[in-house]
């Protein structure tokens, strides 16, 4: 628990001609594939979108060659590697210079202790940053990144937003690089997934269309006759396709990064939550223990200092009923096995996730069939609040053994989530059984679409030193980071070229006490939405930066 709450008012927004200038700036320095799709100057969000690059006019030339797909992802791969490399080497440059005319370090405050705030955490203690970790809870991907299967897309479960598509298979091809000990193989067996179309009303797309961009895309899929599904226990449904996507250990990346993460210098802060920021100049804030920041990393996913997204429904936090299972041994019946997980498309259906383990001998279900997440189900939902603070106040009363829900709501909940699943997987309570229930909170910015945008804002509302990060997705981590260095890099070196290099020591603080803040504010920033195939212009180098390689 951290020290008693101070109750501390925002700093003042930023005059919208700031706001001009900093998105100006951007766009001529850092954008020249791009083009703006949008720039509302009454509303505080600005969205860049990628034109056609050279990745795209590569894609398209090679439609007839099956191998397509992974030569354009390899090649998208490499340039954002590059990038990366670039703004590493300009980060540290920049770091030295501020270090050596202040004598002083850069110090950067990151709240958030899941995969976006410990890889950022790296990234910038290896250009030379003093860095903080902040983490509400007493170990890092205590929150969702660390009790729900994260899949490493190659972008087919987004076949309503081509942009989002499009930055999937050059930043998986990075995520296998850079953390190859953090998931499953997609060459092991048990990494399949079938994808079913369902036949049904609520269903948003057919079986034609979405293999229609599948193929326009050059995603590689395996056409699943509908008969061999219907063997398998599968109705209501189009048909389907099998594919093949690396899915994160729930283990594994929380102890990599406890372990090398202090090695790199990285100070974490366990079990404090940070509330507020301490206005000590535009160029400085502080968190409330008394430690100035040049920069505060906001990577919870606006449970706290919240922000709005334009153009999107708002953040919904969500509490909902999570539903390990765990496959039966059916050798002895007549049951034949699906033995692979499935996802329904599209809408809004229920799925089976691989849930795995790296180290499954020391948990729980060690004695267990091979355990699966059931995700997406409408079932599953216990409520939803636009408020953090009320949905966490919400969550801590399920969670109350004795003012909660009962065990029989609970299995009356359950019971509704697997008939739900059983309307498309008719041989469900065959194959698996509950092993594992919780109650789950998760914060939603979406939109019809399902896009899942890169977010890296500077949000002035706060403090013009306290950058919004975040995406829906685990590997879009790359493109936040070069976003978020080259923002970072220009920021430092307008310091160095004024006369106040060091005048104004960091001045950030934080505020550690037990909850987030209350009410959203609008970003009054230079938000940057990184999506399409920005990658050619946004994610920063973590050379190096690795899990030990499964062989």
């Amino acid at each position: 628990m951290g020290p008693e709450a101070k109750t501390i008012s925002p700093a003042a927004k930023t005059p919208a001609d700031t706001l001009k200038e900093i998105a100006d700036d951007f766009l001529e320095h850092h954008a020249p594939a791009m083009k703006a799709s949008t720039y509302r100057r009454s509303n505080t969000y600005f969205e860049v979108d990628a034109g056609d690059s050279v990745e795209t006019t590569l894609r398209r030339s090679q439609l007839s060659d099956p191998r397509a797909k992974v030569k354009g992802a390899k090649h998208d791969a490499h340039h954002l590697e590059s990038l990366m490399r670039e703004a590493s080497t300009e980060a540290k440059r920049v770091i030295g210079e501020y270090k050596q005319h202040a004598s002083a370090d850069l110090n950067i405050a990151i709240i958030g202790g899941g995969m976006y705030g410990c890889h950022l955490a790296m990234c910038l203690a290896d250009v030379g940053a003093k860095v903080t970790l902040y983490e509400k809870q007493h170990e890092l991907f205590a929150g969702k990144s660390g009790y729900v299967s994260n899949r490493i897309h190659s972008g087919y479960h987004f076949v309503r937003s081509s942009r989002t598509r499009a930055g999937c298979c050059p930043e998986q091809q990075l995520f296998i690089k850079n953390y190859s000990g953090f998931y499953r193989s997609a060459k092991d067996r048990e990494s399949n997934t079938v994808l079913v179309v369902a036949e049904d009303e609520q269903s948003k797309m057919d079986i034609g269309a979405i293999a229609g961009i599948f193929k326009a895309d050059n995603l590689p899929v395996e056409r699943i006759p509908l008969p061999y599904l219907h063997d398998r226990g599968f109705r209501n449904i189009q048909g389907g396709f099998r594919i093949r996507d690396p899915i994160m250990y729930i283990d594994y990346p929380r102890e990599y990064f406890m372990t090398e993460l202090p090695k790199k210098g990285v100070l974490l802060r366990l079990g404090q939550s940070v509330t507020n920021l301490l206005h000590h100049s535009e160029k400085v804030a502080e968190l409330g223990d008394g430690c100035p920041y040049n920069f505060v990393l906001n990577t919870t996913v606006n449970q706290v200092f919240p922000f709005n997204v334009e153009g999107r429904s708002g953040t919904r936090y969500e509490i909902f009923r999570t539903i390990i299972v765990a496959e039966k041994d059916t050798a002895t019946s007549d049951v034949v096995p699906a033995v692979e997980a499935f996802e329904i498309l599209d809408g809004p259906f229920p799925g089976l996730e691989p849930y795995e383990f790296k180290n499954p001998e020391v948990t729980k279900y060690s004695s267990l069939g091979r355990l699966y997440q059931v995700t997406n189900a409408k079932s599953a939902m216990i409520g939803c609040y636009t408020s953090f603070d009320e949905a966490c106040s919400a969550l801590a009363l399920y969670d109350d053994t004795t003012a909660g829900m009962s065990d029989r709501s609970v299995t009356e909940q359950t019971d509704a989530i697997i008939k739900e699943i059983e309307y498309f997987h008719t041989n469900f309570r065959q194959e698996f059984e509950v092993v594992d229930t919780w109650t789950s909170l998760n914060v939603n910015i979406t939109d019809e679409s399902d896009a899942c945008p890169v977010v890296v804002c500077r949000d002035f509302n706060y403090h013009p030193r306290l950058f919004q990060i975040f995406s829906p997705k685990v590997s879009s981590i790359f493109l936040a980071q070069l976003v978020l260095m080259r923002q970072m890099n220009e920021v430092i070196a307008d310091e160095l070229s004024s006369s106040a290099v060091g005048s104004d020591q960091p001045m950030a603080a934080l505020d550690e006490i037990q909850g987030p803040a209350d009410e959203p504010h609008a970003a009054v920033a230079a938000t940057e939405q990184a999506v399409e195939h920005g990658l050619s212009e946004a994610a920063n180098g973590k050379e190096g930066k690795d899990g030990p390689a499964d062989n």
